[in-house]
């Protein structure tokens, strides 16, 4: 045995037994992890060979049951496919993106108090790194965490309409890219962020160029995520006229525009787009009665699942490029319509960003230096009307107005038009 293990025929046959040894320990894919939280960290494909959960959510709307919990660590392989975490901010926007290529992009962030909860909601999903950065328009529910998130992470790009704001919060958002050295593409229809040679594409399709209006809502950035035959929308708080004249097509994955309110949907729009799921970011018993009843009809009879993070928590939807599949914190709570004066109800509670607002604020009410206080709205210049109003209000045809902000209006003991919801 000792003469044929020196022989030119023993060292090969030895060497091949040790490479087949290496081979076995070095293959742990093979065994597919055990998962048991909220928050899934499965790759794509993954989420899509898996069954759906029963579901039970409000007109059709549906979730997994809640998977695994990230690992946290940041030299984790990246995950095949698109996943898309809609992060429950309370009454705000935040949606991180894992792209196909291992790259990262965030869009919006909530209000300030709510950029400590993304801040941890990423890092335990082990991000070191938001390639892209999306300020989809300058209002405090979106850009308020922003400057939190950009002190927090390595940040590649950075996107923004071409709108500026005199709040603070809006320039706590530009000091703190100017901190990191950081310069804004200004965004606008017909950009990529990134183009199909990534092997996916990112496009922003809305605002056009030079829009010229004193609703910051109508700068709010469209972008259209496509991978494979798969793709997502996101929305900002754009007018449902903006994002249909952009004519986006059937999306797989629509995150509803303006926290559900009646001006970001309308029954057309929601018949061309179409949704396999429909996302809306709102947090519970808010002020303004979003999602309203009209919309949340409308998305149920086009849109095949209908989730919101008030009711659901932090929802997280992959795709393959084929398939898409969900899940969320609270797969069997219903989205249900708001009301008016913050007694609107949802299934379930608004999280815990709404928690770290309230704390300060009270969820679902104007915090100090938010934009949403100092939107452009208008009155009658009589002073006889009980309401005030978007520009363009159907009501208003006849009347002669007066642009006051929002918190002039409501210190006038005015409530919001329930027809054009500002």
């Amino acid at each position: 045995m000792k003469k044929f293990a020196q022989s030119k025929a023993g060292k090969v046959v030895i060497a091949l037994v040790a490479l087949l040894f290496v081979g076995a320990i070095a293959q742990p894919g093979q065994q597919t992890a055990n998962v048991s939280s909220s928050m899934p960290q499965e790759t794509a494909s993954q989420a899509a060979s898996s069954s759906q959960a029963d579901e039970s959510s409000s007109g059709g709307a549906s979730a997994e049951a809640p998977a695994a919990a990230p690992a946290g660590s940041a030299d984790a392989p990246a995950a095949a496919g698109v996943k898309a975490h809609f992060i429950d901010v309370g009454q705000g926007d935040s949606e991180f993106i894992e792209l196909p290529d291992g790259k990262t992009m965030l869009i919006d962030a909530g209000v300030p108090d709510a950029g400590q909860t993304v801040v941890s909601y990423l890092k335990g999903l082990g991000c070191t790194r938001i390639d892209y950065l999306v300020a989809t328009h300058p209002h405090a529910d979106h850009i308020g965490g922003l400057p939190a998130v950009i002190s927090a992470f390595d940040i590649g790009e950075v996107w923004a309409p071409k709108a500026t704001n005199t709040t603070q919060t809006f320039e706590a958002f530009i000091d703190a890219v100017r901190a990191k050295g950081l310069q804004i593409h200004a965004g606008s229809a017909g950009m990529d962020i990134v183009g199909a040679d990534a092997g996916y594409s990112v496009s922003i399709i809305a605002p056009p160029d030079g829009v010229n209006s004193d609703d910051y809502n109508d700068y709010s950035l469209v972008i259209k995520l496509v991978y494979g035959n798969t793709s997502f929308l996101f929305t900002g708080d754009a007018p449902a006229e903006t994002i249909a004249a952009a004519q986006p097509g059937h999306v797989d994955v629509l995150k509803v525009a303006h926290h559900g309110s009646n001006t970001g949907t309308t029954g057309a729009l929601i018949s061309a787009l179409s949704p396999t799921y429909s996302v809306i970011s709102y947090g519970i018993g808010n002020d303004y009665g979003h999602p309203t009843e009209k919309v949340l009809t409308m998305l149920t009879s086009h849109s095949q699942h209908v989730l919101g993070t008030g009711a659901n928590g932090t929802i997280a939807i992959a795709s393959d490029g084929t398939t898409v599949t969900a899940s969320c914190d609270r797969p069997d709570a219903q989205v249900e319509p708001g009301s008016k004066g913050g007694n609107g109800s949802g299934g379930g509670s608004s999280g815990t960003a709404a928690a770290a607002a309230g704390a300060a604020a009270g969820a679902g009410t104007v915090v100090a230096g938010d934009e949403s206080a100092n939107d452009t709205v208008y009155i009658t210049a009589s002073g006889k009307g009980e309401c005030y109003h978007r520009k363009g209000c159907s009501t208003l045809k006849r009347s002669k107005l007066v642009a006051v902000s929002r918190s002039d209006a409501e210190a006038q003991g005015l409530r919001p038009c329930t027809r054009c919801n500002p």
